[in-house]
């Protein structure tokens, strides 16, 4: 069918347009670094007027002047990799660069060589869908020689100031430096006069030199970035301050300043600040100083870590307001006042225990060690504080311990096989612990706010009579139960008939409430779970509560680590398991590289012998069927492949209605006859798809309805609908845009999917069948392609209603491409062409085919013997086809050898399977085509056709 779509406006053309419109010299490269486009400022510049008619690099139009050798007469020069420029641009065409580039550069004029600079400016582009560069020049040589006329002022400058010319090796490594000239502050700094070093290295002078040295400066001069450092010189004794830059390509300049008494003075000042805030930041305990009138006047490090303030936020600030309780701020201020007139006082040199208040509000239990110093405005009160809460926590756990201790040593040697066991079992000793009558266990999920119950006590199950009670809530519709969370600490209820606002009530049939108490459980800031006890005798009072809490977080640890084992024995089965499909993916693989090279012979010699045979004969119509069956072979070896993750999927215009008729005729056979196939189908347009891949989505979705009425029987039923979504259709599905869609239903009369594991079936490995009835990748397959061709899939189910599966792909208005298309002629030749192949039997075939299309053909059964064959006569081949899979060298390692004697060599590369390979790949090493066993004449005439007159064309 004619194609009557706009051609596509030419990049090239309308970049030039821009090209010409600017006053600056422009010139665009192409990934292959060749300068396709300039523009008029650029000729100027580079006197690029002439063509020359081969393309053209950076080398060919101007020559580097930074090189310390002559550049070669065309081309890069030997170190062009060292030019900044020229970095900058094949980072730009490795498209390793997002952004534009910037930086200097210094060239020679053609044809005199005089050296001039330009700032240039690198943007990345595509032309083709292929990286390309915009390279933007601006010429600053004026600017340069006025920096250098500026330079001579250097001479009368105070500060040392030396020039020197880097040398480099053949590689254009730095080895040495040369001191080209010294001002003379240098002389008078470092004692070394002018005509004892310009002229000579730095290694004749100090022939210890740290190699570091030279590479420091030796990056300065080759890239111009100038440092800035300090460094003591040994050999003078003194400290300097130094700035290198690069005045010119291959040379530096440093400037010295002489900064030995300053380092000096600094260093005996912080040697003595150290030593002091050594002592005090290295305490341990708060070290708290204040002036007479109260305000601090000193904070250290520990201070700030024991009540919250910075020292920004202390100092200055006064001290009893800003640490005392409420209760005892008027108590403090009493003695404080009493200090101030004598310097005495109760706490002086003494030890004392008081309360303190912390940033965040709450009190702490402290020691406090306090003296007194005089000075001239009065007495200054220096206290030593260490927090004691940890001692006074340890004192009233003393009491507890006992009873939690015996508990948890009971609770951890209770014999249990999963986390659910001990969290009961636990849950009983909790009640047990507090005296109460009831009590659960819910998870809690922080991300999705959301409790479920995970252990409800022995004795509220026979008790509560509420009908088809929850197990799931959200955090949004709890009671006073949900404040443990919100609240994030324990709550208590003594009195649960009370009015309060907090109260929602429960369920008609809860078993009535009196006491409650309920505590979250944290796993560091992460509340994981809550426990909720109920109808003590007594009231619930904090010893509840912190026996409850340390209980439960020992526990929780515990059947954490329990969980985690059980996690881990889960997923080693299904490492196991994954290990084993691997291994078969991979004999999958095996099995088809064997198969499509047999096919390839089978295919190859039925198409010549129905080709040699009268036209509508008995012989003809034969093989005819041969390659028919050879067709479907090919596919069967496609499936293989895609099992083996080998395949390439390969998305083509295809009707689904078809699909589904296929899908249906093959499973008829299979179902018992307790079971229906309904179909239903209806007008659709085509979606863009892999037909195998389709298969495989209708299959999995048909396979998984059966078993679920395997045992009962019921009606599958398949059906295919053109539908149009909106936006408003797709809120659950932000990522799919609107339009129209090709719906696919599966839906079965089964008993349903439970809701609690309804959002995990597309999950990989996750099924409800037994050991060796699934593997429980067939949904997360299908979800995976349906995802990939941007469609989605839903899942509907409602227990003894059975489920019913949509998968939702979009389609596309190309019906064309399904219709017949008329055969064209196989495309012959009269070109030599070297075949290679290690199997006899698809050489032979080869050789056969390609010469009845006219071809001269050579063949070799090993790629050691092509290779030789080629070395000999490079130029008696027109093109080269050539297996893969070889002994000795693999098909891409002598394509690699021959395109490196001739690179413009067309080459076709066979397979028929590797790992190891891709057509990406190929086409990247410069092999023009590429080709999966079995092939047909005419596929292998139209490939070979195609890449011979790509060839001629190119030349």
């Amino acid at each position: 069918m004619q194609d009557t779509s706009p051609s596509p406006t030419n990049p090239e053309l309308n970049l030039q347009f821009v090209l010409d419109a600017s006053p600056v010299a422009m010139l665009v490269f192409n990934h292959r670094e060749e300068i396709i486009l300039t523009n008029a400022p650029a000729h100027r510049l580079f006197d690029l007027a002439a063509n020359t008619g081969r393309p053209r690099k950076c080398g060919d139009c101007f020559r580097c002047a930074n090189r310390l050798k002559e550049a070669l007469g065309r081309g890069h020069s030997p170190l062009c990799p060292v030019c900044p420029l020229l970095k900058d641009l094949r980072t730009t065409l490795a498209a390793t660069a997002t952004e534009s580039l910037e930086g200097e550069a210094q060239f020679a004029r053609e044809p005199d060589g005089s050296p001039f600079w330009i700032r240039y400016k690198i943007t990345p582009l595509s032309i083709s869908d292929k990286p390309a560069a915009l390279l933007t020049l601006d010429d600053i040589t004026a600017l340069r020689h006025s920096e250098r006329q500026y330079a001579v002022l250097f001479h009368e400058m105070l500060n040392a100031f030396a020039l020197h010319e880097i040398l480099c090796n053949d590689q254009g490594q730095p080895v040495d430096y040369r001191f080209l000239e010294v001002n003379p502050a240098f002389a008078r700094m470092t004692g070394l006069k002018a005509d004892q070093v310009v002229g000579r290295t730095v290694r004749s002078v100090i022939p210890d030199l740290d190699e570091h040295w030279i590479r420091t400066y030796g990056q300065v001069a080759l890239t111009g970035q100038p440092v800035r450092f300090e460094s003591y010189s040994p050999e003078v004794g003194k400290h300097f301050l130094i700035n290198a830059f690069s005045p010119t390509p291959g040379q530096f300049a440093t400037l010295f300043e002489d900064i030995s008494d300053l380092r000096l003075a600094e260093a005996s000042l912080q040697e003595n600040e150290a030593r002091l805030r050594g002592v005090t930041n290295s305490a341990k305990d708060a070290i708290v100083m204040m002036d007479p009138a109260g305000r601090i006047s000193f904070w250290n490090p520990a201070a700030e870590a024991l009540f919250g303030y910075t020292e920004e936020e202390a100092m200055g600030a006064d001290l009893h307001r800003l640490l005392a309780p409420p209760r005892f701020l008027h108590i403090y201020q009493q003695a404080f006042s009493a200090f101030q007139r004598t310097g005495q006082g109760k706490a002086i040199d003494a030890i004392i225990e008081l309360a303190a208040c912390h940033k965040q509000g709450h009190e702490i239990p402290i020691e406090l060690s306090l003296s007194a110093h005089h000075q001239t405005d009065g007495w200054h009160p220096i206290g030593i504080l260490r927090d004691i809460s940890e001692r006074k926590q340890a004192e009233q756990l003393v009491r507890r311990n006992e009873e939690r201790l015996r508990k948890l040593v009971e609770i951890l040697q209770h014999p249990t096989d999963t986390s659910q066991e001990f969290l009961d079992y636990a849950l009983e000793q909790a009640i047990q612990l507090t005296g109460s009558t009831i009590g659960y266990i819910y998870y809690y999920d922080e991300q999705r706010e959301q409790f479920s119950l995970n252990s409800w006590s022995k004795e509220v199950m026979p008790a509560c009579a509420v009908v088809n009670p929850k197990t799931c809530y959200a955090l949004a519709r709890t009671g006073i139960w949900g404040e443990a969370v919100r609240q994030r600490r324990p709550i208590v209820v003594n009195d649960f008939q009370a009015a309060d606002p907090l109260k929602r009530g429960y369920p008609e049939g809860h078993v009535p409430l009196r006491r409650y108490m309920t505590a979250p459980i944290f796993s560091e800031e992460r509340i994981v779970c809550v426990i909720g006890l109920a109808n003590k005798e007594t009231e619930y009072d904090q010893t509840d509560v912190l026996q409850t809490s340390l209980l439960m977080e020992t526990v929780w640890n515990i059947a954490e680590r329990k969980r985690v084992e059980e996690e881990q024995r889960r997923l080693q089965t299904q490492l196991n398991h994954a290990q084993k499909m691997e291994a078969i993916g991979a004999l999958a693989g095996g099995i088809a590289h064997d198969f499509n090279n047999i096919l390839s012979a089978v295919l190859g010699y039925a198409e010549m012998a129905r080709d040699d045979s009268p036209r509508n004969s008995m012989a003809a119509k034969g093989m005819e069927r041969v390659l028919e069956a050879g067709g479907r072979a090919a596919a069967l070896v496609k499936q293989i492949l895609a099992f083996s993750r080998e395949g390439k999927s390969e998305r083509i215009p295809v009707d689904p209605g078809s699909i589904l008729k296929e899908v249906s005729t093959l499973l008829r056979p299979s179902l018992p006859s307790t079971i229906t196939i309904q179909q239903k189908t209806a007008a659709t347009r085509a979606i863009l798809a892999d037909p195998t891949q389709m298969h495989q989505i209708l299959m999995n979705l048909c396979t998984n309805a059966f078993h679920a009425m395997e045992q009962t029987g019921g009606a599958l039923e398949i059906a295919i609908e053109q539908v149009t979504l909106s936006a408003a259709d797709l809120s659950r599905q932000p990522s799919i845009a609107p339009g129209d869609f090709v719906m696919l239903s599966v839906s079965d009369t089964g008993p349903g999917i439970a809701p609690e594991i309804r959002d995990r079936i597309f999950e990989p490995y996750f099924t409800t069948k037994g050991v060796g009835q699934g593997t429980g990748l067939g949904l997360s397959i299908v979800h995976g392609i349906v995802t990939e061709y941007g469609g989605f899939i839903t899942c509907e189910s409602d227990a003894g209603k059975g489920s019913i599966f949509r998968v939702f792909i979009p389609t596309i208005n190309d019906l064309a491409s399904l219709e017949h298309q008329p055969a064209e002629p196989v495309p012959s030749g009269r070109e030599h062409i070297l075949l290679v192949d290690d199997e006899q039997l698809l050489a032979e075939m080869g050789q056969s085919m390609l010469e009845r299309l006219g071809y001269e053909v050579t063949v070799h059964a090993s790629s050691a013997d092509a290779l030789a064959d080629f070395q000999r006569y490079p130029n008696r081949f027109d093109a080269l086809i050539t297996d893969q899979t070889m002994p000795g060298m693999t098909g891409l390692a002598l394509a690699r050898r021959i395109l490196h004697l001739r690179p413009d060599l067309p080459i076709i590369l066979c397979t028929g399977y590797s790992r190891l390979v891709d057509e990406d790949q190929v086409r990247s090493c410069g092999i023009r085509g590429f080709v999966m066993k079995p092939f047909s004449i005419k596929e292998v005439a139209a490939l070979l056709r195609t890449v011979l007159d790509t060839s001629d064309d190119a030349a």
